[in-house]
């Protein structure tokens, strides 16, 4: 599948487009011409589909709006962010990774100190996948797999 943005205005460019990755953003250029990602609001390189959503800000350097990685599409998305390393006190930093669930199109951050409470809150409906959380069955690292049991066996 070819590589397209997705503009505000609706249109679908997928020609001499070049996408590239930079230190907490993307950077486009259409023809040699570069594109501002506010008037972008998706796009897919090598195959994976970034959408462009304010979300709740990580740290004090992120922003409010970014391009989110979506790993699971249905009743519910997943969303994964990710912080590229950094150097903070002189120290080279690891990649942090962050997950976001949207559901009706609210985006909710996941964070794995609370995350039987957080998808309690979110997803109420499915009291067997909260058992299943209660019982460590899936904990924050299988958090691909609680979003696919909710979207296969819950009925909204």
């Amino acid at each position: 599948m070819k590589d397209y943005i997705i503009t505000k205005t609706l249109d679908t460019i997928s020609e001499n487009i070049e996408i590239k990755d930079g230190f907490r953003n993307f950077k486009f250029s259409i023809e040699q011409k570069n594109i501002s990602k506010k008037e972008i609001i998706s796009f897919r390189k090598n195959g994976i589909e970034y959408d462009y959503k304010k979300k709740r800000k990580v740290d004090w350097a992120d922003k409010k709006y970014a391009f989110l990685k979506l790993l699971q599409k249905g009743k519910i998305n997943l969303y994964e962010y990710k912080i590229k390393g950094s150097y903070m006190d002189g120290m080279k930093q690891d990649d942090a990774i962050f997950y976001y669930i949207e559901r009706k199109g609210k985006l909710n951050l996941i964070v794995p100190t609370r995350f039987y409470l957080m998808v309690k809150r979110i997803l109420p409906e499915n009291k067997k996948l909260h058992q299943m959380i209660k019982k460590r069955e899936y904990t924050y690292g299988d958090i691909s797999l609680v979003v696919k049991y909710f979207n296969e066996n819950t009925k909204i």
